[in-house]
């Protein structure tokens, strides 16, 4: 997404989430990825997910959410009101200790070579860092607040849409995922047991597993309407 991994330089409107989904619209129709296809996203990746399959669903077969950003009039954790109050270290790490404190709230699985990974993250983030954390104050200024909105037309949503979420998440809150079940009308709920925020590092083969299931579930030549909550 434009402002992620190393695409910087991009400025503070083409970072707003509408702006974000239009970019990624115009990706697939240079690729020609016109059919509906299934769509993953996770934490914020998510969100855009949501946003986009409400305002492009002719290009959505399917919808993954990863623990997606919910609605701060919804529930709102300390680590979210942490960085909309500007402290961006809680997830954009500059030191070792920080890392190690950002790694102990967000995943429950022990990181084995701390120093090693923490030094290899900040080797290749910090340059960015400056870019991400504009895209998190224009996200938290900008979208955050309208994001009851934007989410709004999922209600509509025909397609099948899946969420992912650890029931020990400190950054989007588990009321989160009932908030999504809620409004899409045809969902399955996976809640995975002793999982925090970093849900492909806690538990990557019960979200892999999750994830085929449901593609395999939903594939078009046997479409059902259904709500099945799993928890590992």
């Amino acid at each position: 997404m434009p402002g992620h991994g190393e695409t910087v330089g991009f400025s503070l409107e083409d970072l707003k989430a509408d702006r974000v989904i239009d970019k990624l619209k115009l990706f697939f129709d240079a690729l020609g990825l016109t059919r509906p296809t299934c769509l993953i996203g996770t934490s914020m990746g998510g969100s855009i997910v949501a946003m986009f399959a409400a305002k492009y669903p002719s290009y959505v077969q399917m919808i993954c959410l990863l623990a997606p950003v919910p609605p701060g009039g919804y529930c709102e954790t300390d680590a979210i009101r942490q960085i909309r109050s500007g402290m961006y270290d809680i997830i954009l790490p500059r030191t070792h200790e920080q890392f190690y404190t950002t790694a102990d709230t967000f995943a429950m699985k022990k990181i084995h070579c701390r120093h090693l990974l923490a030094s290899q993250y900040l080797k290749t983030k910090l340059s960015a860092i400056d870019q991400h954390k504009k895209i998190l104050q224009s996200a938290f200024e900008n979208d955050y607040p309208n994001l009851e909105k934007s989410y709004a037309p999922l209600k509509d949503l025909t397609c099948p849409a899946l969420i992912i979420w650890g029931d020990k998440d400190q950054l989007c809150a588990v009321e989160g995922a009932h908030y999504f079940v809620d409004l899409i009308p045809n969902t399955e709920l996976v809640m995975l047991k002793n999982c925090g925020h970093l849900i492909l590092f806690d538990k990557p083969k019960e979200t892999a597993k999750s994830i085929l299931k449901f593609c395999n579930d939903y594939h078009p030549s046997h479409q059902t309407n259904r709500l099945v909550q799993v928890t590992f």
